[in-house]
Order: C-alpha cells, then structure tokens, then sequence
C-alpha cells in the first residue's frame, strides 16, 4: 500500500471524487420533512395499534422519528423496490404496519385472563410493529 505522503504527492485521479461531485447531492432532511409524505400511512399504523393516546405520543412517535433520522434518505436497496431516496423508512413503514395488521384476530397470551389479554393486545401488535 501507498504511504500518506506517497497518495498526495501522486495523486490517482480515478480513486478519488471528484468535488464539487457530478452527480447533484442530497441534503438530510429534518425527521418532519422526512415523515410528512408518510403521513397517510402514519394515520393508519395509529389506528391499526390502537394503543392509548399517551402511549402512542410517548414511545411510537419519538421512535418514528429516531428510526427517520437513521434512516434519512437511504435508498431501500440498490436497485430492486424501493431503491430511491428515503425508500428504506418508506419500505420499513409499510414492514412494520403489514405485521402489526397480520395480528388482527390473533388470540395472544393464552395463560392471561381475557381482561388481561385485552389489555396487552395493543402491546404484542406494537412488537409485531416493531
């Protein structure tokens, strides 16, 4: 391998970037502007945990967001579905609603009591979510 010194005084035009690049660049969105085209989506995982109001403003939005912040404008894959920019967080949106849905008229927790199995449902379809 080439020292330091040896990459700088020679440098190969081929391994590095070009700057300013050729291609236009992306800029990181806040985690609002990254969720708001979700929106509708959104709307229907809510409803979809039916979890209590201040359980769902306490831990599934701030999740939303920090999940939006990793995940930014990362592509989904490289060149299959969900391949543009933000198609991870689009693609894991609708992941982890399709497995919160699939719960629907599942009997959980069968060793539970009915009144405490109807309290936890809205917990197992939260994991399903997640």
């Amino acid at each position: 391998p080439l020292s330091r010194a040896e990459v700088f005084a020679n440098p190969d035009p081929g391994r590095f970037v070009p700057y300013p690049a050729e291609q236009p660049l992306l800029r990181a969105l806040t985690t609002d502007e990254l969720l708001a085209p979700h929106k509708e989506l959104i709307a229907r995982i809510t409803v979809c945990l039916s979890l209590p109001p201040g359980l769902h403003d306490r831990i599934v939005r701030p999740m939303l967001h920090r999940f939006a912040a990793y995940a930014n404008l990362i592509p989904g894959s490289e060149s299959d579905h969900h391949c543009d920019p933000g198609g991870l967080l689009q693609h894991s949106l609708e992941a982890g609603f399709f497995g919160a849905q699939q719960t629907d008229g599942m009997v959980f927790a069968l060793d539970e009591t009915p009144e405490r199995r109807r309290k936890i449902e809205p917990l197992w379809r939260f994991a399903a979510f997640v």
